[in-house]
Formats: C-alpha cells, structure tokens, sequence
C-alpha cells in the first residue's frame, strides 16, 4: 500500500510545473491571484485554474479565499516558501552558466549590514579577488529584516554584520569574524 506521503513525493516530482511554481510564489507575493497572473502574463481564469489543479493533484488546499484576496494555508505557505527557494537556486544556476560563459569561475552574493559595509567587507573582498580573481561578487545592503529572509530563502550566501539578539538565530549557521 501506497502512503500518502509517497504520493504526494511522487506528483511533486512529476506533476508540478515550473510555470505553476511561479505562480504559487507569485501568489504568495501579491496575495491575489489576479495581481500574480498579470505578472505572470497569464490570464485569472487560467491562473485560477492552475491553483485548483495543483490542489487536486495534491488533495490539499493551498489558499483560503477572501473578499480581498486569498491567504496562503499551511500547505500553501510550505509550498510557496520551498517555491522561493527552488527559483533562487534556478536563478542561481543560470547565473553561474553566465558567469561561466563569460569567463568568471563562480558568483557569491553577500547581504552586508550597514555597519560591516565600511572596513571589514572591503578588505575580505579584496582577498577575495586576489585569491580568485574570476569570482563575481555582488553585494546586497540592507537591515536585518530584509536580509534574513533573503538568506532562507538562498537569495543571498551570507551576512556580514551583527546578528539581532533574540531573530533569527536558530535559523542560520553563524561565525564570529
């Protein structure tokens, strides 16, 4: 006898569509399915259509439907959020395929706290270079909320700078610099 979990592995695997997973983040991201399929370029029924399917084929429900939009479930908040983190690794591969075509050997991005941005960043990047000059590295500035977040979901490596005193640290692996 099949489990539930087994069946559920085995459609994600061969039923889920990368269009469909666009459009759960895109969802997740809106909070209304008409705002997500104008993004996408699709039209709302077909969007609306996608979403069911999706809910059918996994016999969960993904999204409770309001006057104001929808709120993803449980079922729809893992898959959006495991969604994020698919489509960064995606954009992530497709990057390093161009950073390859055009010579460099590798891309690093680091989400860097105000504080780090002025002295120790500089310099740990220009090792870097030194060490491996055909590195692309790109830097993202920002605070701890917008960060964090960035880094569950593999948008960004790494974070340089202080950590909050009670977020986020159970989350992430951390080293003292």
């Amino acid at each position: 006898m099949v489990s539930r979990h087994t069946r559920i592995v085995e459609k994600v695997q061969t039923r889920l569509k990368f269009r469909q997973l666009r459009l759960l983040v895109a969802v997740g991201q809106h909070q209304n399915i008409q705002g997500a399929a104008r993004e996408l370029n699709v039209s709302q029924p077909a969007a609306t259509k996608m979403i069911k399917d999706l809910e059918l084929d996994f016999e969960v429900q993904l999204f409770d439907r309001t006057n104001r939009g929808v709120i993803p479930t449980a079922y729809g908040e893992a898959l959006i959020r495991q969604g994020q983190l698919i489509l960064a690794q995606v954009s992530n591969a497709a990057q390093e395929l161009d950073d390859l075509n055009d010579g460099s050997s590798g891309r690093v991005v680091i989400g860097s706290l105000l504080a780090a941005s002025s002295g120790l960043l500089p310099e740990a990047i220009d090792q870097l270079m030194r060490e491996r000059p055909h590195v692309a590295v790109k830097v993202v500035e920002g605070t701890n909320d917008a960060l964090m977040p960035a880094l569950r979901r593999g948008a960004i490596d790494m974070v340089v700078g202080r950590l909050p005193t009670h977020r986020h640290r159970d989350e992430i692996a951390q080293s003292k610099l």
